[in-house]
């Protein structure tokens, strides 16, 4: 059963919600800038951010889905059963990509995909590059994939790749 919260549920964890600057840029690219070393294949979808938190008595991931102003508009847990170290606070930003199912084209599937890690178990991750946020995101995501697997809304890693490898050309 999915659990939307109330906007009395979201005015209390809105109290919580760590303060950051979203650090992104927006369109696409044909020419790489020599300042960054990996790109990233962002899916088209609503952003969000994948909230692993406490609420009440339960340890919980929240999907926290915004409006084009970047503001809250909706929370949905996706779970109640998360390990006390992801739930001192890990917080992801991404989208919520949806696809039709091969296997049934009546149903659509949702996929969250991480675009920015902002804290890892407590531990903020806002001032770091996106290199160094990989080198963390990698193990934690191998920990955790059953669970990130698992969860109502599985998460993913978007396509990503080095410039260098490629001589600043976008893969097909």
């Amino acid at each position: 059963m999915t659990i939307i919260y109330n906007d009395h549920q979201i005015n209390d964890l809105m109290k919580r919600f760590p303060t950051f600057e979203l650090s992104y840029e927006l369109g696409q690219h044909k020419k790489v800038s020599s300042d960054y070393d990996i790109c990233f294949a962002i899916p088209y979808g609503r952003k969000a951010f994948l909230w692993f938190t406490f609420y009440l008595d339960q340890n919980v991931c929240l999907l926290l889905e915004t409006n084009r102003e970047k503001k809250i508009i909706k929370i949905t847990e996706l779970s109640n059963k998360i390990p006390l170290d992801l739930a001192k606070g890990t917080l992801f930003y991404g989208c919520l990509y949806e696809d039709i199912d091969p296997k049934d084209e009546k149903n659509v599937l949702s996929f969250f995909v991480i675009e920015d890690l902002f804290f890892a178990k407590g531990i903020p991750f806002t001032k770091q590059t996106m290199t160094e946020k990989l080198g963390y995101l990698s193990p934690l995501y191998e920990e955790y994939s059953t669970l990130f697997m698992c969860l109502k809304i599985p998460i993913s890693f978007p396509v990503f790749w080095s410039v260098k490898e490629l001589d600043n050309v976008i893969p097909e």
